[in-house]
């Protein structure tokens, strides 16, 4: 096969070259894909076949196929066209103008790229057949906050298969909706998963024949495969599944009902869930993924006890917003943002206003730990998330934008937005500009601004306030204040004022120029004022107002983690790997000594200049035990990851300080998930303590 493929791709080249100087290279477009394939575990290989409707055009076509697939034979409206072969590697100087036509379209490096001729444009049907191979490594995928497993893309293991739309596995053109049935032959001790409903599964002997439907047309497909024990559920008339391996069965009872609770509440807030079924599975290497119907989770993850009580439902909204109403990406990925202000937020709302508020809080200081100048870009220009600022601006920046939104509009007219764009946009993608026509719709309000200022371009609101008078007359209080934007640009905004000392007498000034002059009258008298207390605008904080916290000192682009340690020092550079991305530089032992620290220890800093005095008052550092606000802690067995609260050094460094060494590298793994505190005690990887330095005074109190 490998020759006939190379015989095809000499003697055809120039056929389509010669098209080429008179005809554009376009991708053809698949409508709908009847996937079938069968999966050899042993020599790591599947055979397929898949038909249905596609998009083709008058001149020369592109498809992609996974970089190692044998094509049996492909036919066009049941014609079988002459093929070309190529890879981003098979493409030389004398093909030039061929080669300037297929990299204007951005094709994908890892996949084989499909030429060949037709005729006309229509749409019309397909049928392929071939086999290709998947044998990724997934030993040395690491568990990671911001990229989980997306380094994988196919394989098929013992341990199981997985394929996602990045391995090619079904082919592709230009990305768009399509239809998609799958029907996967796998061994028959193993249970499969995909996109969408069950349509059915029968065991022939030593295989297993499993079919999966999606009823609402989607951008990709994914498949997994494995030796899943199964457990099962009902929320109403929802099936809910969970496939887990056998040494995590005692997960069932946490996960099956929580999934019941969250299908149950989202239905009665949103609208009818839009499947028969809902299953959470674990995979055999770190992912944390949301599909159409399911979720898949890597070991690492659904073990984590706070798994189910916030990634969890956070997967399962995402059927709503994502895996039935879907992204129009060329506008801008609103999705992820939307799914954590109706999950993860949602859930510290339920709690009380003070949790909500540290939410609030924790996302404004996460944007100024990893956002600066040069890694910022628009909401509107996020896709997905592949590092910590990219999850800062799609994820948070994105749901602060949603709130804001609710802020002003109100939670009926926000959640009726909600039922309305989930009932009429159902399998369709839905941009930035129809969720805001929505919730002007159901508001009355004129919210034409929010898109110019928030999605289209970058950065966070900056504000300043200066008491001009204050009075205290007839038991009232009299205030004037001016308010300044600070920031390069101007934005349209809503302050809240709370006045402190006289319950319940709060407001709100507007301002869209550089600076405006307010004044207020409350009755009784008023010790103070602040801007923006509950943190409901997104705008930059003020040193003063950030705690110490392990992501300020994670975010800098600039980082190092020196460590010293007796005898084996494995353990602290997987720890300090897991944190800079492999930039770790062992200290000497003098270092040590200028420290003062004993024992097993590690720095990890932002280039300060000075190492603090103390890292703060409320702790005590002794040869076996170290005190942290009163509470004492042995050495032997823990793991301390401290900050400092002095105000020139806090955000800056970390001390670390084990005395459990081979827990160090699942902590350095762990840590992402605790960014937000400023000091964490682990026995062994369990975290036992964990809390926050007090921040200092903020500038936008006043005090009268």
């Amino acid at each position: 096969m490998k020759h006939l493929q190379r015989v095809i791709f000499l003697g055809l080249i120039a056929i389509i070259l010669l098209s080429c100087q008179t005809q554009v290279v376009n991708e053809v477009v698949f409508k709908s894909h009847k996937l079938k394939f069968s999966i050899n575990v042993e020599s790591h290989r599947a055979i397929f076949s898949d038909s249905g409707q596609i998009q083709v055009f008058e001149g020369v076509n592109l498809l992609y196929l996974a970089p190692n697939a044998q094509i049996a034979k492909l036919t066009i409206n049941g014609v079988s066209p002459d093929l070309m072969l190529l890879d981003s590697n098979r493409l030389s100087e004398r093909d030039s103008e061929l080669t300037a036509k297929i990299m204007a379209l951005d094709p994908p490096e890892s996949a084989l790229w499909v030429l060949f001729e037709y005729n006309s444009s229509e749409e019309t049907s397909f049928s392929l057949e071939y086999t290709a191979t998947f044998d990724a490594d997934v030993t040395e995928v690491k568990f990671s906050n911001q990229n989980v497993g997306r380094e994988v893309t196919g394989t098929i293991l013992e341990k199981g298969a997985y394929f996602s739309p990045g391995a090619f596995y079904y082919p592709r053109g230009e990305d768009g909706l399509m239809s998609f049935e799958v029907t996967a032959t796998i061994p028959s001790n193993w249970e499969s998963i995909a996109d969408g409903n069950s349509v059915a599964s029968v065991r022939a002997g030593s295989t297993k024949t499993q079919s999966w439907k999606n009823p609402y047309q989607s951008d990709g497909l994914m498949f997994m495969a494995a030796p899943f024990s199964v457990k099962h559920a009902k929320a109403g008339d929802v099936d809910i599944y969970c496939y887990f391996f056998e040494e995590d069965t005692s997960l069932f009872e946490t996960y099956l009902p929580a999934t019941v609770d969250y299908v149950n509440m989202y239905s009665e807030l949103i609208g009818e869930y839009p499947y028969k079924r809902f299953t959470v599975a674990e995979n055999f290497f770190p992912t944390g993924y949301g599909m159409p119907a399911w979720t898949l989770l890597g070991q690492q993850v659904i073990r984590l006890p706070f798994i189910v009580m916030t990634s969890l439902g956070h997967e399962v909204l995402h059927n709503w917003w994502g895996n039935s109403i879907y992204v129009d990406y060329e506008n801008g990925n609103w999705c992820e943002g939307l799914t954590v202000y109706g999950a993860d937020y949602r859930y510290k709302l339920k709690r009380g206003p003070a949790s909500a508020r540290d939410y609030r809080k924790d996302i404004l200081k996460q944007y100024k730990s990893y956002v600066t100048k040069e890694n910022e870009f628009p909401v509107r220009e996020f896709e997905a998330r592949h590092n910590a600022e990219s999850r800062t601006i799609g994820y948070n920046k994105t749901m602060m934008i949603i709130h804001m939104i609710e802020e002003i509009i109100g939670e009926d007219a926000f959640f009726q937005a909600w039922r309305d764009v989930f009932a009429e946009n159902r399998g369709q993608q839905v941009s930035w500009e129809k969720w805001l026509e929505a919730y002007e719709k159901s508001s009355g309000e004129d919210l034409s601004y929010i898109i110019p200022q928030w999605v289209d371009r970058v950065g966070a609101a900056q504000i300043k306030v200066d008491l001009l008078e204050s009075k205290f007359v007839d038991e009232q209080t009299r205030v004037k204040f001016k308010v300044t934007q600070t920031g390069d640009d101007l934005y349209d905004l809503q302050i809240p004022v709370n006045f402190i000392g006289v319950d319940g007498q709060n407001g709100q000034v507007g301002i869209t120029e550089a600076e405006g002059t307010f004044e207020f009258t409350v009755e009784g008298k008023a010790t103070g004022f602040e801007l923006d207390p509950d943190y409901n605008l997104f705008r930059h904080l003020y040193p003063q107002e950030i705690e110490a916290t392990v992501a300020a000192a994670m975010g800098a682009p600039e980082k190092h983690f020196w460590y010293y340690v007796d005898g084996e020092q494995d353990a602290f550079k997987s720890f300090g790997d897991a944190l800079t991305e492999g930039d770790v530089t062992p200290a000497s032992a003098a270092d040590a000594v200028s420290i003062g620290l004993e024992g097993n220890y590690a720095i990890f800093a932002l280039n300060p200049t000075r190492l603090p005095s103390e890292l703060s008052k409320q702790i005590q550092i002794d040869k076996t035990s170290i005190i942290i606000n009163g509470e004492s802690f042995p050495r032997a067995g823990h793991t301390f990851i401290l900050s400092s609260d002095e105000e020139d050094i806090a955000a800056k460094m970390l001390v670390v300080i084990s005395g459990d060494l081979g827990s160090l590298p699942r902590i350095g793994q762990l840590i992402p998930h605790y960014g937000k505190y400023s000091y964490l005690v682990f026995k062994g990887a369990r975290n036992v303590a964990k809390g926050q330095w007090p921040a200092l005074t903020s500038p936008l109190r006043v005090e009268l």
